[in-house]
């Protein structure tokens, strides 16, 4: 019977997929430790590598590569100016190799290090490549090569500000975008040309492709958006690169301008550099929340969206080339403040669409390429498109917001520095970075990194036309801002950038997705399991049959592996939930303002209405609920009380009322309520004769206490 039903609930997972509703177990109690759970459970997060460092402002887990075959990862700090090089074992834990510091090579005393932003591994190269800005944001920058265990081989120039370094599929070419940025504004400072820099590794040649054969009126006739009055030599600023399967084309984002440019590689020469056209918020499916109302309201808006993407990657689906980029947004903003006339900026703030705090957007007038109407700066989203003639072929549209506004309602569009509901909302949202894709069997997939939101989204992607959610892990403790945190103490944060593993190379035995978090300073990684049969972690358990029956009946909830955490605390809007849906409750029906911690919209501030309005269980006196603390035994037993008279469930007594052991533990305001639910044989002590009153009601003990309410 059991075998059956895992089986068939197994068949229920697998046409659910598609759907944004929670499918499979929530994540769990995020707000008292770090969450480890992703939402369907797909993806298995396995550990965290720390560097030692966290900052605010990020730069210190930027980007990530990996050797296949010594199982090393090589993560790279622009805050310390260090590459760590790390084992990672058969079980996903880690271990530290060395510390590889440039600035002690004595080959590089040349070079005045401003910034280390990216490496690349190569198994053909056997080698490293490193991205090395100098100190002067006007002066060219450097590829450093390095052997496997991080022994120098040597450098060459690159253009101004290379911010990320990545080899051919051959190894023969090593490629950098260079950003050549304004860093210091446009009236006292210099506007540097972006470049591709192209190193030949057979040759020994390094080579600059700048633009400077892009007219202003050509570049305005294909879509791309420019400063007022710039030429393209000096505004186009290359951010992230991508090569097509055969390595004869390398494709580059253009963020600030909103394109995408495709390099012939053996030419030298633009293939094409096009604009990628807006994101139509008024249409259906592609909504976004914009009002800071810490109401989660995602609708449409008279407003469009500027993708500006940063990251970008290449597959091919039946033959066909397809680019994906991660619609992240990105404003100028260059000089000093202080200083009259000196600083420059392309956005401004503004009360709009009813919004109650200021929401940012660009200048039309400070911009080329921008019609009437308002422009939003991002698209909240990640998009496919065709490689050839740059045709929009899909958009997740409003989805990372409806999937991260589900799992994490109190903390909807938070910073990756500030947990705050709706911290983002006014800006650009969760702020989707970095995108990478794998393949696994028959199937493609994406993983889109989460900037401010932090963490990862999967969709798979066989079929471009219709890709679809399949999950999402945050490794975060999401701790309100106002009380200080440190900043190390909360997970990952800011994920920056993406490697994937393939299943063949993974030293675990199934595709390991890792994942730079710039702000805590860590490596996450995972391991996806899509396609293992489901392995039921409480097939062994006490409550082996309360928790099928609470499953079977939708009260309760496993993950895509068939993992219910049994041993788990139970939240307090867990219980909530459960006892909502034993009743038949629909949360729209008790919609409203319920506890200033939860979102209004949510469906557990629906189900948090119902059971206050019923007398079932209330919040604390700083007007916060607490849903994601555990609820202890005594008060489970107070809960149930009122459960059972209130809604006019009351059962006769079962059990003769008998002391517990710990009986002077249990508080005098649930001693009555103790010894009732031990009358009505609904909630009894342990096998050693005590009660546990403050001991945390485990997930386990809660499946039992709804079996035996439903007798």
């Amino acid at each position: 019977m059991l075998k059956k039903t895992i089986g068939r609930t197994a068949l229920a997972l697998s046409l659910v997929l598609g759907s944004l509703s929670p499918a499979f177990a929530q994540v769990g109690n995020y707000t008292q430790a770090i969450n480890t759970r992703s939402d369907r459970g797909y993806l298995d997060y396995l550990s965290s590598y720390k560097t030692g460092q966290a900052h605010e402002d990020g730069g210190v887990a930027e980007i990530v590569s990996y050797n296949p075959e010594k199982g090393y990862i090589y993560l790279v700090s622009g805050q310390t100016q260090l590459i760590d090089l790390v084992k990672v074992q058969a079980d996903g834990k880690t271990q530290l190799i060395k510390k590889i510091n440039l600035a002690q090579e004595e080959a590089l005393k040349d070079i005045t290090i401003g910034d280390v932003t990216s490496v690349a591994y190569n198994s053909t190269y056997q080698g490293l490549a490193i991205a090395v800005q100098e100190a002067d944001y006007r002066k060219d920058g450097h590829i450093v090569l390095m052997d496997e265990e991080g022994n120098y081989r040597a450098h060459y120039p690159a253009g101004v500000q290379p911010d990320m370094v990545t080899f051919s599929p051959d190894g023969r070419y090593v490629l950098t975008a260079n950003e050549g940025e304004p860093r210091e504004g446009y009236l006292e400072g210099e506007d540097p040309k972006g470049s591709l820099t192209c190193l030949d590794l057979e040759s020994g040649q390094a080579e600059n492709i700048y633009f400077d054969d892009l007219s202003r009126e050509e570049a305005l006739e294909k879509g791309l958006v420019l400063k007022k009055d710039s030429q393209p030599a000096q505004d186009l600023e290359p951010e992230y690169i991508a090569f097509s399967s055969d390595g004869k084309l390398a494709y580059v984002t253009l963020q600030e301008n909103n394109g995408v440019g495709a390099l012939d590689l053996e030419k030298k020469a633009w293939t094409y550099i096009k604009g990628l056209g807006f994101k139509d918020h008024s249409q259906e499916g592609m909504g976004l929340d914009l009002n800071r109302d810490k109401e989660i309201r995602i609708q449409k808006e008279e407003a469009l969206g500027v993708y500006m993407p940063d990251g970008i990657d290449y597959v091919e689906i039946g033959q066909r080339g397809y680019l994906l980029t991660a619609n992240e947004g990105d404003a100028r903003e260059w000089g000093d403040e202080d200083v009259e006339g000196a600083f420059y900026t392309n956005v401004q703030e503004a009360k709009l669409f009813g919004a109650k705090k200021d929401v940012e957007y660009l200048i039309n007038e400070a911009s080329d390429g921008l019609g009437e109407g308002t422009y939003l700066l991002g698209g909240r989203s990640f998009s496919i498109w065709d490689a050839d003639s740059l045709e929009r072929v899909y958009d997740s549209g409003d989805e990372f917001e409806k999937i991260t506004g589900r799992i994490f309602p109190d903390f909807f569009n938070s910073g990756h520095d500030e947990a705050a509901l709706e911290k983002r909302s006014n800006k650009k949202g969760p702020e989707p970075e970095s995108v990478v894709t794998f393949k696994d069997g028959d199937k493609t997939y994406a993983v889109v990194g989460l900037e401010r939101m932090g963490g990862i989204m999967v969709y798979d992607i066989t079929n471009p036309q219709e890709a679809h959610y399949m999950d999402y892990l945050n490794v975060r403790k999401f701790v309100h801002e106002d009380e200080e945190p440190d900043l190390a103490s909360l997970g990952d944060l800011g994920a920056e950038g993406i490697h994937v593993v393939s299943r063949e190379d993974s030293p675990t035995g199934h595709p390991l997705i890792l994942v730079a978090n710039e702000i805590s300073g860590t490596l996450t990684l995972a391991q996806w399991l899509e396609g293992q049969e489901p392995s039921p972690d409480y097939l062994d358990s006490w409550a082996k049959d309360p928790i099928q029956l609470a499953l079977d009946q939708g009260l309760m909830d496993s993950d895509a592996q068939g993992r219910f955490y049994p041993q788990e605390a139970n939240r307090r809007i867990d219980l909530v939930v459960s006892l909502a849906k034993l009743e038949g409750v629909k949360a729209q029906d008790y919609a409203g303002e319920s506890y200033k911690d939860l979102a209004v919209s949510s469906d557990h501030s629906g189900y948090v209405n119902w059971a206050k309005e019923k007398g079932l269980i209330q919040g604390y006196p700083d007007g916060t609920f607490r849903g994601n603390q555990g609820i202890s035994r005594q008060e489970m037993a107070k809960v149930l009380t009122a459960y059972v008279e209130k809604l006019g469930k009351d059962k006769p007594p079962v059990n003769k009322r008998v002391p517990y052991k710990d009986q002077g533990q249990i508080g005098a305001w649930a001693l009555e309520e103790v010894g009732q639910v031990q009358e009505r044989g609904l909630m009894v002590g342990r096998t050693d004769g005590s009660f546990g009153p403050r001991d945390s009601l485990s997930r386990a003990e809660v499946a039992k206490i709804l079996d035996n309410l439903m007798k």
